[in-house]
């Protein structure tokens, strides 16, 4: 038996993603989330079940993300793109608004650019 260290799991589970090897990632991932499981690895198990088209296990990932770091806007970016993507609009609208009354801890471009997105998607579907 091979003895990995445990923190090598989740960078190759992001490799065979960009491989589009979906199952192997999966596997790798859930071999890392025994060690750690934080909104990373919430999001790629997120990602994962949706190119799969397993939405409920997507959906409770991309949740998950939220929850386990609430005050992350790109962790409420995928969620909100998420339900536009499934035409889920009355929760887009829930988390689109959530994004936009975000106050930031630390103002950024990225936090910018973000609110912004999500004001120009939100604006398609009102």
């Amino acid at each position: 038996d091979i003895i990995v260290a445990p923190n090598i799991y989740y960078p190759f589970a992001v490799e065979l993603n960009k491989l589009n090897e979906i199952d192997s990632a999966l596997i790798v991932l859930n071999k890392s989330t025994t060690y750690i499981y934080n909104d990373f690895s919430a999001i790629l198990l997120a990602d994962l079940y949706y190119k799969k088209g397993q939405l409920n296990y997507a959906d409770s990932f991309y949740r998950d993300a939220v929850f386990i770091n609430p005050k992350s806007f790109r962790n409420r970016y995928a969620l909100f793109t998420f339900y536009l993507e499934t035409k889920q609009y009355t929760k887009a609208l829930f988390w689109g608004n959530s994004i936009i009354e975000l106050k930031p801890k630390i103002p950024s471009d990225v936090v910018t650019g973000i609110k912004n997105k999500t004001t120009k998607l939100l604006e398609n579907i009102k």
